[in-house]
C-alpha cells in the first residue's frame, strides 16, 4: 500500500447542515478530539485516516463552523491527494 502525498492538497470553504456532518463518516473522515481541543471557539475539527492513524496536518481534514445553537453553519475542508 502506498501512501498519499501530503503535499497535494485540495481546500474549499462552504456552508454547513447537519447531513454536511454526517456525510463525513461515509467519506472516512472521523472527529479528531485532540485537534478540536486546540480551538478557542465552536469549530470541530474531523480527520481522514491513513492506515487507520488520524491525519495530524493541514491537510486531510474538515474543519465546522456551528452557531450559538449548536447547529454546523459552514466548513473548511482540505484533501490529501489529488483533487
Amino acid at each position: 500500500m502506498s501512501l498519499p502525498n501530503l503535499s497535494e492538497t485540495c481546500s474549499k470553504n462552504s456552508t454547513a447542515s447537519n447531513e454536511s456532518v454526517l456525510a463525513t463518516y461515509s467519506a472516512g473522515y472521523r472527529f479528531n478530539p485532540v485537534l478540536t481541543a486546540d480551538k478557542t471557539n465552536t469549530d470541530r475539527v474531523y480527520s481522514q485516516s491513513v492506515e487507520g492513524l488520524p491525519v495530524i496536518a493541514e491537510s486531510g481534514m474538515i474543519t465546522f463552523q456551528y452557531n450559538k445553537s449548536g447547529k454546523p453553519v459552514g466548513f473548511y475542508e482540505t484533501t490529501i491527494g489529488q483533487c
